[in-house]
């Protein structure tokens, strides 16, 4: 159960990893969108500095009030660094249970009555601990994850193209049928593989 445990871990770790570094890219460029709307602080001191020196009126010569950011690009820059967050979270959490599940094999060489007693100790410990619990909650993050990212690139192509849009949709829709079908699967055919822990 440990060495599953632990392997399981390894693979969600590498995609957290790799998600976490696709979706960072994407902030990067939303993150410009809500900046752009801010006016670009040292043209502001060098406006203040030329009223000053020529005596015009500051109001005159401020470039008029920030624009106000789109709803569209809040909802966007939200739902992909909530989905950054999560992903990280996912590996963050990830890498301490792969500590403690290190920490539960110490020792456990052998066969002696005194080792199959401290087996044993640990692993009520890990019942007692939920460890179980937190380890199947790391896939549960990653895809709350993967849905905020396409949930945020749904918007973008929302506002950008209607076509790019539906093209796009369609194979969320059947990414998201697969996720939500497969799992039910076994629940009318018991030969059906296709169980998640």
């Amino acid at each position: 159960m440990v060495r599953r445990w632990s392997n399981e871990i390894d693979t969600l770790l590498v995609f957290a990893g790799l998600f976490s570094a696709v979706i960072t890219a994407f902030n990067v460029e939303s993150y410009k969108l809500l900046r752009d709307s801010v006016p670009d602080q040292s043209l502001i001191m060098l406006t203040r500095m030329y009223a000053h020196m020529s005596g015009t009126a500051l109001d005159e010569c401020l470039p008029s009030s920030s624009k106000p950011i789109p709803g569209w690009i809040i909802i966007l820059t939200s739902f992909w660094f909530s989905g950054l967050v999560c992903s990280l979270a996912a590996a963050s959490i990830g890498i301490t249970v792969k500590q403690w599940l290190s920490r539960y094999q110490v020792g456990l060489s052998g066969v002696s009555k005194d080792v199959r007693r401290l087996r044993q100790y640990r692993l009520n410990a890990l019942r007692k601990w939920h460890v179980g619990a937190i380890v199947a909650a790391l896939p549960i993050l990653l895809q709350i994850a993967l849905d905020l990212f396409v949930l945020g690139l749904l918007v973008l192509l929302g506002n950008l193209s209607q076509t790019v849009l539906i093209v796009v949709a369609v194979f969320i829709i059947i990414l998201m049928l697969f996720i939500i079908v497969t799992p039910m699967l076994p629940l009318f055919w018991t030969d059906c593989i296709y169980v998640s822990p």
